[in-house]
């Protein structure tokens, strides 16, 4: 497959780098095996880019089938990347062997043997390798010639320690041919099999190299045709735009060229064979039950089925049962489903049958598929159940109205489920329109409500949602919509006010899980609101939770512990929904949680962590077209670069969302982007435009009735950019709100931040010793908060107070262990200003003196726990513990673990 994308191959290129990276060490080979099209030549070409990028010399060549029989034409390729001065530094009589087998001299007298020609390559590549590392990249090895092949091997066999790295790949269908790189032994050889594509990957691939994307369920069925073959994924999507999709139950369209190729292969076997081919064709699970095992012994011997040991039947290639049944006549195919309908005994399978044996409408066969879909869906095959009710929806009768609508809404919500948002609405908005005071409209408007919002438009999803509401009459959907509109809006008041109302027409017992949402939304906006903590409803919401089905579930279990600062719990109950929701196959909630998860990261400090989730989250969200998961994800991405001093990747994130609400506008989301400019501009030391984007944000935030700061946790820094610019009574005014606001829940962030203010306020005023003494409060309030950057950033108070005070000694502990922090997070625009602080303090500490970090890391060490408790503990890596450890062991004269105890022990006593 030709390609500049590289999509889905994060393992096999992860593999490339570490080939690369042993290169240097000496022969080594990476060997990409694979069936055709499926995409070696892909990841090929990308590890030869990444050699080239490392500064290494590439000698390469893609050899074809035609040149096989071409006498060192491979070899020609190879050393066309060999300067002429490589060439002069080798023994002349094998310069010559080189060149005339190569055509670049005329032979004169007898010609080279073909060891002198091996000769020659081998000393031309080690005087390449010795001014750089050097690979030999061979692309579909299995055509290169002979000749060439046996010159490589003998290179091969005699290279060891020079650093030289054979990279290849080799079609492998039935069996592995011989080439010349497995003359390498095992252990300095690794063989990746390049396998299919997943679905992600395929659909990035797809919308790329044919300029389109494919809904969910689309893709889900190009996957199965293909076996994840990108070149075969891609020839299907092509017919595809050409001809468009024939719909759910129908055969996808074979491309033409595979086409024929099956269909010559198909038509030599005998009538009774294509028969049985047909009906195994038609069937999910066929056996020799259904097609007899000595009708299909011609297909076996064709290769175009096997029959297991177990009698099941499975077709060589998913193509070839598309082929055979494209080939049936229609009226053919109906008579077949038929017979097949009484024959199977799953009811899914049954139902299917029963649909393409169908004419026409009909309520009965409607009803299976009914049946047959909510079959599916308890067992998480989201897809399958989509094109099941789609089924029932097209063999309803015009008649039958309430059925149709409400098959409609149930297509609407599989739909959204499913990640199919287009198609969703769709459906809804087609439904909404053609009915005016059926109950359904309702439901059907609260749906699309709901599909809206998720797809960005905030403001038109809240407005239907709301409309839906006034149709309805039945108390249990309006309970469940009130519940809804709750999680839907920024105004913090107007959502706890639906939720209030949800809890109210809601049955504890009669509904517990519609139930169990109202009530957990109405505590966390109520804490939003500032009325504090309703743990006792929390935890009644929760166990109820057990109860609830998918559109019931809440994220507020994951959440309610990350507003206490409780994030350990926070990330296990995040991780327990993300589970259940990838076997659900619900993205949406995956989404949701994953964005919860890189929140976490961030707050804790796992800023590779966060990215990695966000990047994650975004294929995801792109490919089920919830565009609010976008947004969410670049207000998210900003934080993060914010942190990790990447100052344009910060602007474009933050561009990109106030792109996004032009349409949509967002209080929250605007107040995300003033957040973010606020502390990269405070990082950067620009304290007067940090305070006005924080003003922005807090004015934003406060417009929405939030008094609780737990998500927006701008507040600290806001109060520090005021304190610098000299306006103590406005600064002193925000450190009130804020503390006052944290006696309603007293959390260990807003205790320990409120107090790091104080402590900044005491200092502007001259009171240094009052600040000391507030910022060594905020240091016992961060013994209990999992935020190693909020610690990082106490200590850099600290150490400026602990400097001003001319207490030096303890200002250079204080501030090299908040440079230790930083520096290993990373967030380098503050680790530079602790190194500016560092350059401020004149003393130097005698070269065998431990640090704070590495008193503190010695003295856990020695107490018996391990480096990673040792992490845990003082909120640092575990590669910071090691360093730490490494240089006390250093400075103390001591080689292990074994003399730490005794030696901290007899410094304690001196």
């Amino acid at each position: 497959m030709e390609t500049n994308l590289v999509v889905g191959r994060d393992e096999e290129l992860a593999a490339a780098d570490r080939f690369l990276d042993a290169v240097p060490a000496g022969l080594c080979a990476f060997v990409l095996e694979g069936e055709p099209g499926i995409g070696k030549t892909t990841v090929w070409r990308e590890a030869v880019r990444r050699t080239e990028e490392r500064g290494f010399r590439v000698l390469s060549c893609r050899p074809a089938e035609a040149e096989a029989k071409l006498s060192f034409a491979g070899l020609g390729d190879l050393l066309a990347g060999v300067d002429d001065s490589t060439l002069d530094a080798i023994p002349a009589p094998q310069r010559n062997a080189v060149e005339i087998a190569l055509l670049r001299r005329e032979p004169s007298g007898a010609p080279p043997d073909k060891r002198a020609i091996a000769v020659a390559v081998l000393s031309a590549l080690r005087v390449a390798a010795q001014v750089q590392p050097l690979v030999v990249a061979v692309d579909d090895v299995q055509w290169i010639d002979p000749p060439t092949a046996s010159v490589l091997e003998f290179v091969a066999r005699r290279l060891e320690q020079e650093p030289v790295g054979f990279l290849a790949s080799v079609r492998v269908e039935d069996e592995r041919p011989r080439t010349f790189d497995l003359t390498i032994g095992e252990e300095r050889r690794r063989t990746v099999r390049v396998g299919p594509l997943s679905l992600g990957s395929l659909h990035q691939m797809i919308k790329e190299r044919v300029g389109r994307s494919f809904p969910r369920p689309t893709l889900v069925r190009i996957e199965h045709a293909s076996r994840g073959n990108p070149f075969h994924a891609l020839e299907i999507a092509r017919e595809l735009g050409a001809v468009g999709d024939p719909g759910p139950g129908s055969a996808l369209p074979v491309p033409e060229d595979l086409r024929k190729l099956l269909k010559a292969r198909i038509r030599r076997l005998p009538p009774e064979t294509r028969e049985a081919l047909l009906t195994a064709s038609a069937l999910s699970e066929p056996t020799t039950v259904h097609t007899g095992e000595a009708a299909l012994e011609p297909a076996v011997e064709a290769d175009v089925v096997r029959i297991e040991s177990d009698g099941r039947v499975v077709f060589d290639h998913p193509l070839f049962a598309s082929a055979v049944y494209d080939a049936a006549t229609p009226t053919r195919r109906r008579e077949l489903h038929r017979m097949l309908a009484e024959a199977v005994d799953d009811a899914e399978e049954r139902a299917r049958h029963l649909a393409l044996a169908a004419a026409g409408p009909d309520e009965t066969v409607a009803a299976a598929l009914d049946k047959a879909c909510e079959q599916a869906r308890s067992r998480g095959a989201i897809e399958a159940a989509v094109a099941l009710k789609r089924e029932a929806q097209r063999l309803t009768p015009p008649s039958l109205v309430e059925a149709l609508h409400r098959r409609s809404v149930n297509l609407g919500e599989l739909l959204f489920t499913a990640g199919d948002t287009p198609a969703a609405r769709k459906v809804l908005e087609k439904l909404a329109a053609e009915t005016q005071a059926d109950p359904w409209r309702s439901d059907a408007l609260a749906l699309l409500g709901m599909v809206r919002w998720y797809d960005g438009g905030w403001e038109e999803g809240i407005r239907l949602c709301e409309q839906a509401l006034e149709g309805m009459d039945d108390r249990v959907r309006k309970g469940r919509l009130h519940a809804q509109l709750a999680w839907m809006g920024e105004d913090i008041p107007w959502a706890a006010g639906h939720a209030r109302a949800a809890v109210d027409l809601l049955d504890e017992d009669a509904e517990p899980g519609m139930y169990s949402e109202a009530l957990l939304s109405r505590a966390e906006w109520e804490l939003k609101e500032g009325r504090g903590a309703d743990e006792e409803a929390v935890m009644r919401g929760t166990l109820l939770q057990e109860a609830a089905s998918q559109w019931e579930r809440t994220h507020v279990p994951a959440t309610w512990p990350r507003l206490t600062d409780d994030f350990a719990t926070a990330r296990r109950h995040t991780e327990e929904l993300l589970e259940r929701a990838r076997a659900e196959e619900d993205e949406v909630s995956v989404c949701q949680n994953l964005m919860l998860l890189a929140w976490l990261a961030w707050l804790t400090g796992d800023l590779q962590g966060s990215d990695r989730l966000l990047i994650e989250t975004l294929d995801l969200s792109r490919r089920a077209g919830h565009a609010i998961f976008e947004t969410s994800v670049d207000a998210m991405r900003a934080q993060v670069d914010g942190q990790l001093g990447r100052v344009d990747e910060v602007r474009d994130a933050v561009a990109r969302v106030l792109a996004s609400l032009e349409d949509s506008p967002s209080g929250l989301f605007e107040a995300r982007c003033h957040e973010a400019l606020g502390f990269l501009t405070l990082s950067l030391g620009n304290d007067a435009e940090a305070d006005r984007e924080y003003t922005q944000a807090d004015e934003l935030i406060e417009s929405t009735g939030m008094r609780e700061p737990a998500d927006y946790r701008y507040h600290g820094d806001h109060i520090e950019a005021v304190v610098t610019l000299g306006e103590l009574e406005r600064a002193a005014a925000l450190l009130e709100r804020l503390e006052a606001r944290g006696l309603i829940l007293p959390r260990p962030w807003t205790l320990a931040v409120a107090a790091r203010c104080r402590g900044l306020l005491h200092g502007a005023r001259g009171d240094l010793e009052a600040a000391e003494s507030s910022l060594q409060e905020a240091l016992d309030y961060h013994e209990r908060l999992e935020m190693p950057f909020e610690l990082a950033r106490t200590l850099l108070c600290l150490g400026r107070v602990q400097r001003r005070r001319n207490e030096r000694k303890a200002a250079r502990a204080t501030l090299e262990r908040a440079l230790e922090i930083l520096e290993g997070l990373p967030a380098p625009l503050w680790a530079d200003t602790a190194r500016e602080e560092l350059g401020r303090i004149g003393i130097r500490r005698a070269p065998e003196e431990l640090t704070v970090n590495e008193q503190q890391v010695a003295e856990l060490a020695a107490s018996g726990l391990t480096n990673k408790e040792i992490a845990a503990k003082l909120f640092m890596s575990r590669r910071t513990v090691e360093a730490n450890l490494a240089r006390a062991y250093r400075k103390l004269g001591i080689r292990s673990r074994a003399e730490l105890g005794a030696k901290m022990a007899q410094r304690a006593g001196s």
